[in-house]
């Protein structure tokens, strides 16, 4: 592996620069000595500053990722406020609960996400009380005064990558914290406190506004 090919594996880990490069925003020098220790680690080599930033040049004039800037550019945001959580540790009671959830939430929007240790659900906040109390010693956290920034994309953003690396880098570059981030096929839910939501989701409004060249 050469000098240029350890540096674009760097740059991946950075899902917006190689855009911002080909934009001609970056310094390349500030930049060059940021990633300079990862790309000597990789290389297992000193490796000269200038290298670096001719590496970044020649990367600079690499082509956006359209494939994700075309699934951003056909997706759509919004919010939804009000929202609660509650994580429960599995057990042997868990299909029991999980019974008694869908009961208890029986029409209202949620959503569960079984892991391999705990149960979360993401529900209206007035439901928060009534899970506490089903889950009881299994209860791990809950937490209320939540909002859901819900994008919705195309089919192909299943086999495309970058689309939420992206979204959550922008989140983070804005300081806001994901709480809880979920996927369902077309569908991408980050979960955030009230007082970040309408920043996070102007964040991925722009972005979207930006793919589609408006």
């Amino acid at each position: 592996m050469n000098i240029t090919q350890a540096t674009r594996r760097v740059l991946r880990k950075y899902p917006n620069i190689s855009e911002y490069l080909s934009y001609g925003i970056v310094n390349y020098r500030a930049l060059a000595r940021l990633i300079q220790p990862e790309v000597e680690r990789i290389l297992g080599e000193r490796v000269k500053l200038q290298s670096i930033v001719t590496a970044l040049r020649r990367s600079g004039g690499e082509p956006a990722h359209d494939s994700a800037k075309r699934i951003l550019a056909e997706s759509e945001v919004s919010l939804r406020y009000d929202l609660g959580l509650v994580t429960a540790s599995l057990s042997r009671e868990t299909p029991r609960r999980v019974q008694e959830v869908h009961r208890l939430l029986r029409g209202s929007a949620y959503v569960l996400l079984q892991g391999l240790e705990n149960l979360t659900i993401v529900t209206r906040q007035e439901h928060v009380p009534g899970l506490e109390k089903l889950f009881g010693e299994e209860l791990v956290e809950s937490r209320r005064s939540l909002a859901g920034i819900f994008v919705k994309s195309p089919p192909e953003i299943a086999s495309t990558s970058g689309v939420l690396a992206r979204l959550s880098s922008l989140l983070a570059g804005e300081g806001i914290n994901v709480v809880e981030m979920m996927s369902s096929h077309v569908e991408t839910i980050f979960l955030v406190e009230e007082r970040d939501c309408l920043r996070g989701v102007e964040v991925i409004r722009e972005e979207i506004k930006r793919a589609r060249g408006g």
